[in-house]
């Protein structure tokens, strides 16, 4: 979808490019981290400090989801904002392609994780943020885990739990 790497032209800003996409991307990614703070740690007492990165990280890049299609931007997914299928075949942008590379990560060694694998966690983290919040209430699914005091994965499991009805785990 983004057009050439560094966009047609050096004098225009427009989501269209690559640059500008990705930095309007990352503001409403790292937005959700000011705002997961604020909700998780200081109203709500939770010890944001010692949450595990992955929740915070798996909200981030669903915002960054969410917003895609209103900011104007490809997003985690790859795709064009205003396509709202599954994707086209053969999509290599986005995260899901690097989750298909690396589909044994798990969440729990991502504070141990070496810097050049750091990707392979955004990329898990978007992929089991997304079918969370497609499957669990969309955007309230993450309002929940934002606003749970909870810091581990009791926090998606009660997100989850509450739009269901049933008991889940992961």
């Amino acid at each position: 979808y983004v057009s050439a790497p560094f966009g047609p032209s050096d004098s225009e800003w427009s989501t269209s490019d690559y640059w500008p996409s990705t930095v309007v991307s990352t503001l409403a990614h790292e937005f959700q981290h000011m705002i997961h703070f604020y909700q998780k740690g200081v109203l709500r007492g939770g010890d944001y400090f010692n949450e595990a990165t992955w929740i915070d990280e798996l909200c981030a890049m669903q915002v960054e989801d969410l917003l895609a299609d209103k900011l104007g931007v490809a997003g985690p997914r790859g795709m064009d904002p205003a396509d709202y299928s599954a994707g086209v075949s053969g999509n290599i942008y986005g995260r899901l392609p690097e989750y298909l590379l690396f589909p044994d990560v798990t969440p729990y060694d991502w504070d141990t994780a070496a810097d050049a694998e750091l990707t392979r966690y955004y990329s898990w983290a978007y992929s089991f943020g997304a079918y969370l919040t497609r499957n669990y209430g969309g955007s309230e699914f993450i309002r929940r885990l934002v606003q749970s005091a909870s810091t581990d994965a009791g926090a998606v499991e009660a997100a989850a739990s509450a739009f269901s009805g049933r008991d889940e785990s992961i």
